[in-house]
Protein backbone atom coordinates (compact mmCIF):
# COMPACT_ATOMS: atom_id res chain seq x y z
CA UNK A 1 0.00 0.00 0.00
CA UNK A 2 1.40 3.37 -0.99
CA UNK A 3 1.32 6.50 1.20
CA UNK A 4 -1.36 7.93 -1.12
CA UNK A 5 -3.47 4.78 -0.65
CA UNK A 6 -3.15 5.21 3.11
CA UNK A 7 -4.30 8.82 2.86
CA UNK A 8 -7.22 8.05 0.55
CA UNK A 9 -8.50 4.91 2.32
CA UNK A 10 -10.57 6.58 5.08
CA UNK A 11 -12.01 9.02 2.57
CA UNK A 12 -12.98 6.21 0.21
CA UNK A 13 -14.62 4.27 3.04
CA UNK A 14 -16.60 7.37 4.06
CA UNK A 15 -17.75 8.06 0.50
CA UNK A 16 -18.89 4.48 -0.10
CA UNK A 17 -20.16 3.42 3.35
CA UNK A 18 -21.48 6.62 4.91
CA UNK A 19 -22.56 8.66 1.88
CA UNK A 20 -23.59 5.61 -0.23
CA UNK A 21 -21.92 7.12 -3.31
CA UNK A 22 -20.97 4.99 -6.30
CA UNK A 23 -17.36 4.13 -7.05
CA UNK A 24 -17.61 6.27 -10.18
CA UNK A 25 -18.44 9.40 -8.17
CA UNK A 26 -15.84 8.57 -5.51
CA UNK A 27 -13.23 8.03 -8.23
CA UNK A 28 -13.97 11.34 -9.90
CA UNK A 29 -13.83 13.29 -6.62
CA UNK A 30 -10.65 11.61 -5.37
CA UNK A 31 -8.87 12.01 -8.70
CA UNK A 32 -9.89 15.64 -9.01
CA UNK A 33 -9.04 16.58 -5.41
CA UNK A 34 -5.75 14.67 -5.10
CA UNK A 35 -4.62 14.90 -8.73
CA UNK A 36 -4.42 11.12 -9.04
CA UNK A 37 -5.52 8.80 -11.82
CA UNK A 38 -7.16 5.91 -9.94
CA UNK A 39 -9.50 3.64 -11.87
CA UNK A 40 -12.70 2.22 -10.41
CA UNK A 41 -11.04 -1.20 -10.36
CA UNK A 42 -8.12 0.12 -8.28
CA UNK A 43 -10.43 1.88 -5.84
CA UNK A 44 -12.59 -1.23 -5.45
CA UNK A 45 -9.46 -3.26 -4.65
CA UNK A 46 -8.36 -0.63 -2.13
CA UNK A 47 -11.85 -0.53 -0.62
CA UNK A 48 -12.04 -4.31 -0.21
CA UNK A 49 -8.58 -4.41 1.37
CA UNK A 50 -9.45 -1.71 3.89
CA UNK A 51 -12.94 -3.03 4.52
CA UNK A 52 -11.59 -6.42 5.62
CA UNK A 53 -8.85 -4.77 7.70
CA UNK A 54 -11.36 -2.47 9.39
CA UNK A 55 -13.87 -5.26 10.13
CA UNK A 56 -11.21 -7.59 11.55
CA UNK A 57 -9.87 -4.77 13.75
CA UNK A 58 -13.40 -4.09 15.03
CA UNK A 59 -13.90 -7.79 15.83
CA UNK A 60 -10.59 -7.87 17.72
CA UNK A 61 -11.60 -4.76 19.67
CA UNK A 62 -14.99 -6.23 20.56
CA UNK A 63 -13.32 -9.46 21.70
CA UNK A 64 -10.95 -7.61 24.03
CA UNK A 65 -13.81 -5.60 25.61
CA UNK A 66 -15.68 -8.79 26.56
CA UNK A 67 -12.79 -10.06 28.69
Amino acid sequence: MTPMDTEISPILLRYIDEYQWSFNIAKRLINMYYGTAYTEKELKRLYKCNRTTRSSAAQTERGSKKQ
